[in-house]
């Protein structure tokens, strides 16, 4: 069975996701024509091969013309529904989003529908998500593991104003799952990379597996004490 396996030893992201399947083999210039007529903006993806404390990877980058100031999960919907992506990658892509709503609408005390993505419906995030699992179909992903997601500490900024990290939604999107606490490291994991994980994938504590390939995604941060990388 192929099984990819998820090491988030400096959290996961959207973008480090998409990096890391790159790192395995996925056609990041196909993956920007699928991605044309469900993003919603006009975007360009780059790919950049950087060096993280040694170890070659691929940060992702997205350039957005102009965004819509928020989107709500029936508006992003109604744009997943204008591409051409398999019914399998679709319900995944939706139900990736619908935990994001639930989670966002526990948050509000409010219902899915009636929230309003701001960071998570933007249009990276949606290609995050999207390439994500149209990434697992075209790598003829069977199984999908993750350890532990490291969870960072500290302060920042939202659409609402300060925030805490881990995010409120990422801990609503990980209920239930392990995860590992630790201080100082700011963001590490994001809504996007919790719900794209939380979705798709078996938590474990360990996992026995004989590695056929490796890729590594890289972050748009630098951390004191750990390469900012996810490897799968």
């Amino acid at each position: 069975m192929r099984t990819l396996y998820f090491d988030g030893e400096a959290g996961a992201a959207g973008d480090m996701i998409l990096g890391a399947l790159i790192g395995l083999g996925l056609d990041h210039e196909r993956l920007s024509r699928v991605l044309l007529p469900v993003a919603g903006a006009e975007f360009t993806l780059g790919v950049e091969q950087v060096s993280i404390h040694g170890v070659a990877a691929n940060r992702v980058t997205v350039e957005v013309a102009s965004e819509p100031h928020h989107r709500t999960l029936n508006d992003v919907e109604a744009l997943l529904d204008r591409g051409a992506l398999s019914s399998a990658v679709l319900g995944r892509v939706k139900a990736v989003f619908r935990r994001l709503a639930d989670a966002e609408a526990r948050i509000h005390r409010s219902t899915p529908e009636r929230v309003h993505f701001h960071e998570v419906g933007a249009t990276d995030a949606i290609i995050d998500i999207v390439g994500a699992c149209w990434g697992f179909e075209q790598l003829r992903i069977e199984a999908i593991l993750c350890a532990p997601l490291v969870l960072g500490s500290g302060l920042g900024r939202s659409a609402h104003g300060p925030i805490i990290y881990p995010a409120p939604a990422v801990l609503e999107i990980l209920r239930g799952r392990p995860v590992r606490f630790e201080q100082g490291l700011g963001e590490t994991t994001t809504p996007t990379g919790a719900a794209i994980l939380a979705e798709v994938a078996q938590f474990v504590d360990d996992a026995m597996l004989t590695p056929e390939a490796v890729g590594y995604g890289a972050g748009h941060r630098e951390i004191d004490d750990r390469p900012n990388l996810l490897r799968v």
